[in-house]
């Protein structure tokens, strides 16, 4: 019943949505070079299908072995919404994402103009402060770049971290 408890699923133009998922998969090699284990989506080539095959498999292993473990997880409401951008260039910039993917990728969603229909309706135009794009097949890579330092934090405390790019799910043998 509230309005702003609902998440609006943005539709990219196929023209850049395929532009998204050439681009993504000429990078493989740069993600390869900073991508973990234990990040399931955004870093190819593993899937949220893996994650729960791999922490099910862990979970099993700790029990036939008699250990006790703390399972945390976490799903950040819109998550994608919230993210700000200017940080998520710095780090993909530093991360070595190739310029002229970068570059481009940046310009097309800061001048992003979003209209919203309902019911056949076409509502006014209006651009994002921040956020990126659910619809964008780069919008996982980029998260799971800002969140990659979270995941080797949790790695040294000694938690076995999972990251399925707004849902954190975090092991702790006891």
């Amino acid at each position: 019943t509230e309005p702003l408890d609902f998440r609006l699923l943005l539709m990219m133009p196929t023209l850049y949505r395929t532009w998204g998922k050439v681009r993504l998969a000429d990078m493989k090699p740069w993600i390869g070079k900073w991508a973990l284990e234990e990040i399931y989506a955004g870093a190819l080539p593993q899937g949220a299908q893996d994650a729960t095959y791999v922490i099910n498999l862990k979970l099993e292993e700790v029990r036939k072995m008699g250990g006790v473990f703390c399972v945390g997880a976490v799903d950040i409401s819109k998550f994608f919404d919230q993210v700000v951008r200017p940080l998520v260039y710095t780090m993909a910039r530093q991360a070595g994402m190739p310029r002229h993917v970068l570059d481009t990728y940046i310009r097309y969603q800061e001048a992003l103009t979003i209209y919203n229909t309902i019911v056949g309706g076409l509502g006014y135009p209006y651009g994002k402060r921040c956020g990126l794009p659910q619809g964008d097949p780069l919008s996982m890579m980029m998260v799971a770049i800002l969140m990659r330092t979270w995941v080797a934090k949790a790695k040294e405390e000694g938690v076995e971290p999972s990251l399925l790019v707004d849902d954190i799910l975090s092991l702790i043998h006891i």
